[in-house]
């Protein structure tokens, strides 16, 4: 098991989005699960709250040893490197982040019955604090995906789609990638969210 490469993959998820209609089910469902779970609470567990429609902050007594209580956290949280296992079952998981030394945030995904496409893909969150790109992440059939909309000075457009392995899914499979190309459309207009220019 690669404890590194599972705490990069993690810890570096972002998961943004002001869809007014995300469900708070898992929230609701985990909620008295991770509040009274023995591994949890013997870390220092000091508090669990409802922070958002999808997403529960655990809060720490104290500082946690990044090396080991925090990957013994995500592990109990996640399950093995097949997902297997875990408090949270893997089609309910988005990510977790890291907040300071003690907080630990969990994202859950939006119900698969309502926020997947017919293709398979879903649009979990966005980000768009460079000038000239925006960020995507989401699940493609139960696989996790990036993707980074660049925008060129003379209007050209590169989307780049890497799945959960870090390999380029438009030469891993062109038809999954053109899901993931049609899925990030469809999220924007849904979004709102305008294509970017760059200026000269």
């Amino acid at each position: 098991m690669n404890l590194a490469k599972k705490y990069k993959q993690l810890f570096e998820g972002k998961t943004r989005s002001n869809d007014s209609k995300l469900l708070n089910e898992s929230v609701d469902k985990y909620f008295p699960i991770i509040k009274v779970d023995k591994l949890i609470n013997n870390k220092g567990l000091i508090n669990v709250e409802k922070t958002g429609p999808k997403e529960l902050t655990m809060t720490f007594k104290s500082k946690v040893n990044t090396t080991w209580d925090w990957l013994d956290i995500i592990n109990h949280l996640y399950g093995d490197d097949d997902q297997k296992g875990g408090l949270v079952d893997k089609k309910d998981f988005s990510n977790t982040k890291q907040i300071g030394d003690n907080v630990i945030i969990v994202n859950f995904r939006k119900s698969s019955s309502t926020s997947q496409s017919s293709t398979g893909v879903e649009v979990t969150g966005h980000d768009s604090n460079e000038e000239d790109t925006i960020e995507f992440e989401g699940f493609i059939n139960d696989m996790s995906w990036t993707a980074t909309k660049e925008y060129m000075r003379d209007g050209a457009i590169f989307t780049s789609v890497y799945d959960e392995n870090e390999k380029d899914l438009q030469e891993k499979d062109e038809n999954a990638y053109d899901d993931v190309i049609t899925a990030i459309n469809d999220y924007m207009e849904k979004e709102g969210i305008e294509d970017l220019v760059s200026e000269e």
